[in-house]
């Protein structure tokens, strides 16, 4: 680098002196000056013209898939307010209620929507946020209908997207996690989740800290509770179920579950040790018992 910042500019000057006393050189100089301008100009249009269409294509993409999510929201709420309905003893007094042909053919075109929008060949013409909760949504019916699996590898997906909603993220996690806990295969063909992986799950969960924290000691407590445990990791369950209980993260759904266990783990404590004649131990509980979840993933991205 010169010494002085202005040489630079000097050695041009004397370039374009010497230019000027050589009018054929300088005139050479402006033509193709003035070509290069062209084509960058020519250029720069092409490519802005390119620039503004593709960024129109991918938002009206984008606006599309959008609608298309809350377009499958809406059947499945029209399928949910008529089940309720039924359930309450009002079919027929409901005006729209669905019949059960109707609800059938409603949720096989949300579930149709549903796959277009979360398979990763969507590519781009879905935005990401899109594409996890429809993920999440699709997961929940297939869980209904009994594919386990196919919801477990959904979770799986949005639980390891690195560019989804991080609580997204986190709930999908724990429904891998919960889904492991009863059995369920991670991806087809594999092996049960053994207690130890699911520790590792649940103290990852527990690391995310707030609600997420809460249902990671829950799931330590019903693997503790499990089959083949000791007396100590029951009194561990019991002290991870009472942390759940009082903290003032948890939900109130989770916190009146943990209050629960608890108190089935009193009364068989207490009954043991009635007919024993000493200090009890509670039942072992199956990781596979069931424990209905404390979140739902039914709730879409804001329009």
């Amino acid at each position: 680098m010169p010494e002085n910042p202005a040489e630079p500019l000097n050695q041009e000057i004397k370039i374009l002196d010497r230019e000027l006393k050589s009018e054929q050189p300088l005139q050479r100089k402006i033509f193709w000056g003035a070509m290069l301008a062209g084509a960058l100009t020519v250029a720069g249009v092409a490519f802005g013209g390119w620039w503004t269409w593709h960024s129109s294509h991918s938002h009206q993409a984008r606006l599309a898939a959008s609608d298309r999510f809350f377009q499958a929201e809406g059947l499945l709420a029209a399928v949910a307010d008529s089940r309720e309905a039924q359930t309450a003893g009002q079919d027929g007094a409901v005006s729209g209620s669905l019949d059960a042909g109707q609800q059938q053919a409603k949720l096989d075109q949300a579930t149709a929507i549903l796959a277009g929008l979360a398979a990763p060949q969507a590519g781009d013409a879905v935005p990401d946020g899109i594409r996890d909760y429809a993920a999440m949504h699709l997961a929940t019916l297939k869980a209904q209908n009994g594919d386990g699996v196919g919801a477990m590898g959904l979770w799986r997906m949005v639980a390891r997207d690195v560019n989804a909603n991080e609580a997204l993220r986190g709930l999908a996690a724990w429904l891998l996690l919960d889904g492991s806990a009863h059995g369920l295969p991670t991806r087809p063909g594999a092996a049960p989740a053994t207690p130890a992986e699911l520790r590792r799950g649940y103290d990852a969960l527990i690391q995310k800290g707030g609600a997420f924290a809460a249902l990671g000691r829950e799931g330590l407590a019903a693997v503790d509770l499990g089959p083949g445990t000791t007396p100590d990791q029951h009194l561990e369950a019991r002290r991870l179920l009472a942390d759940v209980a009082s903290a003032a993260t948890t939900s109130a759904a989770l916190r009146e579950r943990a209050g629960f266990l608890l108190n089935i783990l009193e009364n068989e404590t207490v009954e043991s040790a009635g007919s024993a004649g000493d200090v009890g131990q509670p039942a072992a509980l199956s990781p596979a018992s069931p424990l209905p979840p404390a979140i739902k993933p039914t709730q879409g991205p804001a329009r």
